[in-house]
Parts: C-alpha cells; structure tokens; sequence
C-alpha cells in the first residue's frame, strides 16, 4: 500500500490523505497559494511470456 501522510506541525497525530493499493506516488506538489496538493500516481503493468524453441518437424 502506497500513502501520503499529513504530520501537524503542532504535534497532534498524523493522518492519511491517500491509500492506493498498487499505485506509487513518485512526485507531488503544493500549488502556489499552498490550498491544493497534487501528485503523481504511476502504475506499472506486465506480462510474461515464455518463448521455446523446438525441433523443426520435418
């Protein structure tokens, strides 16, 4: 599980903002006027594919 945490500079306990199950969040930013967050979520999907080679028939 991947999550963003707000920590309160006053001390108080900190909370989530964000729970994703399989997404990362490799960047996020504050807007200028600091009143809205946004961030980067990146999902990587793949597959797997098994290749052999076999004699020729002739």
């Amino acid at each position: 599980m991947f999550a963003l945490w707000v920590s309160p500079v006053d001390g108080s306990p900190g909370h989530r903002v964000t729970e994703f199950e399989t997404d990362r969040i490799p960047d996020f930013h504050w807007t200028a006027d600091n009143k809205t967050l946004g961030l980067l979520r990146a999902h990587n999907d793949s597959d797997v594919v098994l290749l052999r080679q076999t004699a020729a028939s002739h």
